[in-house]
């Protein structure tokens, strides 16, 4: 199913050899998001909720034609040079048919950790609100500057908070961050999947 929209880099072609796979994109210059929260230290509310819907409207376009990106995060959306919001990095993006939905074999792991959701974490099978929890995490970041697991310094710390314990509120590093905004967040991000969006 072809993925065509406007907040998500096209792939053109894709060739195959015997040693490598190789794929054809879309050019957008630009930076990344992450490069963006890093020089702003956190984005104002109104540009954080555009890209937010940006991001949340191409991830609506590949789920609806079952696809996940599972490594949603701030270095893998773009901000091109007009301004336009688009999501890269489909490397890891797998087809909801493949292997009856069963995307994940027991115990492995796919994705970046800060961003990953508890199923994920623990190497169950994952679906499109994986993707959602990934994107609450990223709307966090955008809204306070850092990660929620900022300062951790093992995996295994990250990997237990993100199992056992709901993201701080981004209203207590900043207390302008209206609760509705909390709320998203904590909505997107809910430890059960049920709960998501």
């Amino acid at each position: 199913k072809k993925i065509k929209h406007s907040n998500v880099i096209r792939l053109l072609e894709v060739f195959e050899s015997s040693k490598h796979l190789l794929m054809v994109m879309e050019y957008a210059g630009g930076g990344d998001l992450l490069r963006l929260i890093k020089r702003k230290g956190k984005l104002q509310e109104s540009d954080a909720k555009f890209i937010f819907k940006q991001i949340a409207y191409g991830l609506a376009h590949i789920h609806c034609r079952s696809v996940i990106h599972r490594d949603i995060k701030p270095s893998n959306i773009l901000i091109t040079q007009n301004g336009d919001i688009k999501i890269l990095d489909f490397g890891i993006a797998k087809m909801m048919s493949e292997a009856g939905n069963k995307l994940t074999k027991t115990g492995t792991q796919m994705g970046t950790v800060f961003y990953m959701s508890p199923e994920q974490v623990q190497g169950k099978e994952i679906d499109i609100r994986s993707d959602i929890y990934s994107l609450g995490v990223t709307f966090y970041q955008m809204l306070t500057g850092i990660s929620p697991y900022d300062g951790m310094t093992t995996e295994f710390e990250v990997y237990s908070k993100i199992v056992s314990e709901p993201l701080p509120k981004a209203s207590i590093l900043y207390p302008g961050v209206p609760d509705y905004l909390d709320f998203v967040i904590s909505k997107a991000t809910t430890k059960n999947k049920d709960e998501r969006f």
